[in-house]
């Protein structure tokens, strides 16, 4: 090993990994700025040893710097040094529903980094209570391939199925069924760098509604279909470190049915977003999180409003309280660790938020609070498993709810 005063003006004529029993050497390479005849420079160094931490699949990064095998004086061995999560995280889910005094199963698998190539499979699969008699059942698979290939391309192909029974105002109740099904392509700006920074996507979907009511005699609502195209612009760097985050995230996304055929309504939805993860510089364990949205949407989505609020974004408020066109958002959440188990974080969460019928009618005034506490569990040796523990009060209504997760709420 060198010491520091011998590598000023070293040349790396070598990289090794050690410890990346499954992650291919082509993941971690796109990461690294410092390449095989480059001039070592320590600051990129750490900061790619930081780019190769922010790809979530590994719990320990380092390195250390040989002698090169060719016994020249100015030459160094590079030595990666990695300690791999586990790739495969399976959660039962048991739910006693309290209204129809029934047992709600589900399952979420999370497989990352498949084949090493840290491409990601997320399966999804739940009863979320009944109405009427018919059960809310959902599935979601989601396929992902950060990187493909190496270049700056990242694909998501996902597949959403539901069946439940709908009740609205002023409508005979309806047994619906949806599908959604499509894929978005993201590209980072810069070819040869880092997963971070400005990227440009957009992406193709097909939705569709479709309706019967429940009782004979009562009206089936129409069936709605619409074929989608997005378009997202945006700057994300983020740093994931074994228990917390720091950076932001902003950026604009547009979903609209215009200038594409057979969809039964025209609609438009844009969203601005801005979510901030910031660490204290005297206390870096704790973090303050920050997410601002607004959304405006122009004609109804496959017939119904598109944007709720309550659940788990407006902590404390009922599930789908508030319903527009628009919608105005704020969260805020503030943790520290436990003092003798930095995996275990508590802290104070703070909501607000509220939905209108069109832009014209927001009113900042009008915004809905919610407070609470929140508790979490960094499950360090998985990828991106944070157990999650909501309790919000709404302060308008007076209710209050909890709210279990096993991902960041942003």
């Amino acid at each position: 090993m060198l010491c520091y005063g011998s590598i000023q003006a070293a040349l790396i004529t070598q990289i090794d990994f050690i410890g990346n029993e499954k992650t291919r050497e082509y993941v971690l390479l796109q990461e690294m700025q410092s390449k095989v005849g480059d001039s070592l420079d320590i600051t990129v160094l750490k900061e790619d040893l930081q780019a190769i931490m922010n790809l979530g699949l590994f719990r320990h990064v380092d390195y250390t710097l040989y002698a090169a095998d060719d016994g020249i004086d100015d030459h160094v061995r590079l030595v990666v040094q990695l300690k791999e999560k586990y790739y495969l995280f399976v959660l039962p889910e048991i739910r006693f529903d309290e209204v129809d005094k029934e047992i709600r199963l589900g399952v979420r698998a999370y497989w990352d980094n498949i084949a090493g190539s840290n491409h990601s499979l997320r399966l999804k699969t739940r009863e979320y209570g009944g109405t009427l008699g018919v059960d809310d059942i959902r599935h979601e698979l989601t396929y992902g391939m950060p990187r493909l290939y190496g270049s700056a391309f990242n694909i998501e192909l996902f597949n959403l199925l539901r069946e439940a029974a709908v009740v609205k105002d002023n409508a005979d109740p309806q047994a619906r069924k949806e599908k959604k099904y499509g894929f978005d392509v993201l590209r980072w700006r810069h070819l040869n760098q880092r997963s971070s920074g400005w990227y440009l996507g957009a992406g193709l979907y097909h939705e569709e509604r479709n309706n019967q009511a429940l009782s004979v005699g009562d009206i089936s609502e129409p069936d709605y279909r619409g074929n989608f195209w997005g378009f997202r612009l945006g700057y994300k760097q983020v740093n994931e470190y074994l228990f917390n985050r720091r950076g932001k995230d902003f950026g604009y996304t547009l979903d609209t049915t215009r200038f594409l055929f057979e969809s039964d309504q025209n609609f438009t939805k844009h969203i601005l977003f801005y979510r901030g993860y910031y660490r204290l510089k005297s206390q870096p364990m704790n973090n303050l999180n920050v997410q601002l949205e607004l959304g405006v949407s122009e004609g109804e989505y496959l017939g119904d409003t598109e944007f709720y609020l309550g659940g788990s974004e407006l902590r404390g408020y009922a599930k789908n309280y508030y319903s527009g066109n628009v919608r105005v958002l704020m969260n805020l959440e503030y943790l520290k660790p436990f003092t003798n188990n930095p995996s275990y974080r508590y802290g104070m969460l703070f909501d607000m938020g509220n939905t209108y019928a069109r832009f014209e009618d927001i009113e900042l005034t009008r915004l809905h609070p919610a407070i609470g506490v929140a508790f979490r569990w960094k499950l360090a040796a998985f990828v991106n498993v944070n157990i999650r523990l909501d309790i919000g009060y709404a302060i308008d209504s007076g209710n209050s709810n909890v709210l279990i997760n096993s991902r960041h709420l942003f």
